[in-house]
């Protein structure tokens, strides 16, 4: 007989193991065996998981439990057929082992209560002698009579793997930063979801605070699908929605679709988001995956949480629209008590002045008027805006405003300028013209009140699928890295701010009196 050591023992960390290595030791004793393994079938690994071995070195065991997909349990597990390899019995020719052995093994499957699928393998070695072949009957007899204890062990496993994959869901949805907006949240709960149910190929349907749908999925699956191939899919998954439960069924028709390459799972999983009865949205995948009840009590719990995040996510959007409502109406309320009233009563002041002077004196009062106007129309225009009702895009002219702009800071002062404008006046889009025009404005502001400048260029204009905008001015110049700096400077920061939301950059080169040159280029996106 064997002796067999404590030292070479070895079970997995979960309920039932020491139970599962008691029962492989009194085996080994019974049979006269050195060493050998209980592994049961891992369905979410798709591997063999040893739960119980003897002297088969343990600390292999704990870096990795699972047995190869080549080997001899592999084999025995999806033939069903126990096999016994030595020096007396040859491996089946279906079984890709050719190896000389000088010990002698037997594997035989693991079979559940139903006798319908195998649940694991055991395996037995003998270092001295031959087993022989009337082992194999008696070994399926002894493991049947356990079938109950293998059926509960392989149910524990299961277990296990599904909490450890509902722990690594949840800490995905516990890291969503709702500042990314909805899109960022809708793919937080699809790779929740992709944790949960271990699918490559999956998309989540989602209810927008609009009101309307999107689809999000994988970056590799949404370049292989057209628009055309995501309405069929949608008229597909369509009468799947409206049921309140996870659903699986087979994925024929929707395989016919995908152009996937390779081995595809066959079954399509399906589990609305509902919350309080309303229909927030659904997960859709393809899986491979056992759908175990315990499996859909947990997809049912995690359907309920991402139903409620995407509700509270619409709520949220609500509350923040109707704060930002106040806050422009605030704001809009203080300028139009502030700044446009002393605009107002600068320019009443200033006609006043001008009826009463004449010549060169009246004139200058007449530009300065035009200004204060000019001014007093853009505070109107942001109030506005501000309100809600801004201007249309047919009654804002680009060009027009800059020259009406150069000419009220430049005209008295002997300044040349040129405008250069590339571009035709209807190509940029209404906002965009109104954010060039910003920053332009606040570009000829600085020239005016710290250059100094004789010459000035202002030039607009396509390069690609780019619009650049550059002023140039042969004034004194400034260091641009230490005006950023200054806590009294807005205005560089403001043009940074709105070349950044047009998705560009800025870049400033000056020099002590050899000029300045602003240069801006953003992408053309619409």
């Amino acid at each position: 007989m064997e002796c067999l050591l404590e030292e070479e023992a070895w079970c997995a960390d979960f309920p039932w193991s020491r139970t599962a290595l008691f029962l492989l030791r009194e085996i080994l004793r019974k049979f006269c065996a050195s060493s050998g393994t209980l592994a049961v079938f891992d369905s979410f690994q798709r591997k063999l998981r040893v739960v119980a071995a003897f002297g088969l070195y343990p600390q292999r065991l704990r870096r990795s439990p699972y047995l190869p997909s080549w080997g001899v349990a592999a084999h025995v597990l999806q033939e069903g057929q126990g096999v016994i390899i030595d020096a007396l019995h040859s491996p089946p020719l279906s079984l890709p082992y050719r190896r000389c052995r000088d010990t002698s093994s037997v594997c035989v499957p693991l079979w559940g209560g139903n006798g319908e699928t195998a649940l694991g393998v055991l395996s037995l070695n003998r270092r001295e002698g031959c087993f022989s072949s009337d082992i194999l009957p008696f070994l399926e007899d002894l493991v049947q009579r356990h079938s109950e204890f293998l059926r509960e062990l392989r149910e524990t496993l299961e277990e296990e793997h599904l909490v450890w994959m509902v722990q690594k869901a949840s800490r995905v949805l516990s890291g969503c930063d709702w500042t990314t907006g909805f899109q960022g949240l809708a793919h937080t709960v699809l790779q929740a979801f992709q944790v949960m149910v271990r699918a490559q190929y999956a998309a989540l349907f989602a209810l927008l605070p609009t009101g309307e749908y999107t689809v999000v999925m994988p970056r590799e699956l949404a370049r292989v699908l057209s628009p055309e191939t995501r309405e069929k899919l949608g008229q597909i998954f369509l009468p799947l929605f409206r049921k309140r439960h996870p659903v699986i069924c087979s994925a024929r028709s929707v395989l016919r679709l995908l152009p996937l390459s390779g081995q595809t799972p066959s079954k399509l999983l399906v589990s609305p988001l509902y919350w309080r009865g309303c229909f927030m949205g659904a997960f859709v995948a393809l899986v491979d995956a056992p759908f175990s009840r315990l499996l859909e009590t947990f997809l049912a719990c995690l359907s309920n949480v991402a139903a409620g995040m995407l509700q509270s996510f619409a709520f949220y959007e609500k509350a923040r629209a109707c704060i930002v409502e106040q806050e422009r109406l605030r704001i809009a309320r203080n300028l139009h008590d502030g700044i446009a009233q002393s605009l107002a009563g600068a320019e009443m002041y200033c006609r006043a002045l001008r009826e009463m002077l004449q010549g060169e004196e009246a004139s200058v009062l007449l530009h300065l008027e035009r200004f204060l106007s000019s001014s007093s129309q853009g505070i109107r225009e942001v109030l506005r805006e501000l309100r809600g009702r801004g201007q249309d895009d047919g009654s804002f002219a680009l060009r027009e405003a800059l020259l009406e702009r150069l000419d009220y800071l430049f005209g008295l002062q002997g300044v040349r300028y040129d405008l250069r404008m590339r571009i035709p006046e209807g190509y940029l889009p209404f906002p965009v013209r109104k954010e060039v025009f910003a920053i332009l404005e606040e570009c000829l502001m600085n020239v005016w009140k710290h250059a100094g400048a004789t010459v000035l260029r202002v030039t607009i204009g396509r390069f690609k699928n780019a619009v650049y905008l550059v002023v140039w001015d042969n004034g004194k110049g400034f260091c641009p890295e230490q005006a950023f700096f200054k806590e009294h400077v807005f205005g560089l920061r403001g043009i940074r701010e709105r070349v950044a939301a047009l998705g560009g950059m800025v870049r400033i080169r000056s020099r002590s009196f050899r000029g300045t040159r602003i240069g801006v280029v953003f992408p053309v996106c619409w």
